[in-house]
């Protein structure tokens, strides 16, 4: 947002918000079933939303409990980098919230590098090899409050990988840009906040 979309939430398209409880029509709100995580996903499109990513049966039936409170969230960054030392940014799609480094939420069963993977080849179409951890971030600038009032505290594995495989290009779902920067060309970059901290407490950015 800084993260829009990680985490799987949706953004409105009108400003009032009906979260319905699964158990209120019958449905056991701990069930993993994917069929009724397909339910909500259908149904919040009706009411008004418009998904910015598949949203986990897990997180739908979480924010069907709890509304926009704020939740902590696992996640994985993902610092792409090549053999000229550029770094791999993305815009997110309809975003105005400058360059962002990619990645997004681990999934239930999932380890934080096979998220790193899953993410970068789903986000930009490529494959990585051998993510090395960085560092595990958190804390008040990895907060994000998105534009349906949904808010999210991530703690994210950050990662630095090269590509292995393809030719990095924007899915023009989630993500409708990208770019290579070079390390001074970052200084001057629209990064948003979450990169910017990010890449500051990695090294990569100065300051």
């Amino acid at each position: 947002m800084p993260w829009r979309g990680r985490g799987g939430v949706c953004q409105e398209s009108r400003p009032s918000t009906n979260w319905s409880r699964p158990e209120a029509n019958g449905a056991d709100p701990f069930s993993p079933s994917a069929a009724w995580a397909a339910s909500f996903v259908t149904k919040a499109t009706r009411r008004g939303y418009r998904a910015l990513m598949a949203i986990s049966p897990h997180l739908a039936r979480l924010r069907t409990m709890i509304g926009h409170e704020l939740i902590q969230m696992p996640s994985v960054s993902v610092v792409v980098v090549d053999e000229r030392a550029r770094i791999l940014l993305v815009r997110h799609a309809e975003d105005g919230n400058g360059w962002a480094v990619p990645g997004g939420a681990v999934d239930i069963g999932e380890s934080p590098a096979q998220a790193a993977v899953r993410e970068i080849r789903e986000e930009i179409g490529v494959r990585i090899s051998r993510p090395r951890l960085l560092d595990v971030l958190g804390g008040p600038d990895y907060e994000v409050s998105y534009p349906n009032g949904d808010r999210v505290a991530y703690v994210t594995a950050v990662y630095q990988a090269t590509i292995a495989d393809g030719e990095p290009l924007p899915d023009h779902d989630e993500i409708s840009e990208l770019d290579w920067f070079t390390p001074p060309q970052l200084a001057g970059a629209d990064l948003n906040r979450f990169s910017r901290a990010l890449l500051r407490a990695t090294g990569h950015l100065a300051g």
